[in-house]
């Protein structure tokens, strides 16, 4: 319920996936995975999330409780290039 909640708000662009990556994970978000959370924004597709993730030498798959801190700096920095218009 809380992921569908959290998904809802990023679409709304209430919140946005950089500022959940920031922040400290509760239990409930860290078993979804970098690529179902990178999808839930706006704009950010397939290729997109690939291009993301390698840059941050991190697998789509990865659940994101086990993404490290530098991973997860990197993929909130490339977002927030993105929604800055730094591509």
């Amino acid at each position: 319920m809380a992921r569908t909640q959290l998904k809802r708000e990023i679409k709304a662009g209430t919140t946005d996936v950089a500022t959940v990556l920031r922040r400290d994970l509760p239990d409930w978000l860290e078993g979804i995975t970098v690529e179902e959370l990178l999808k839930a924004q706006p704009g950010v597709g397939k290729v997109r999330v690939n291009q993301l993730t390698a840059l941050a030498s991190v697998s789509h798959q990865r659940r994101l409780g086990l993404v490290t801190h530098r991973q997860r700096h990197v993929l909130a920095a490339a977002l927030d290039d993105l929604s800055t218009g730094d591509r």
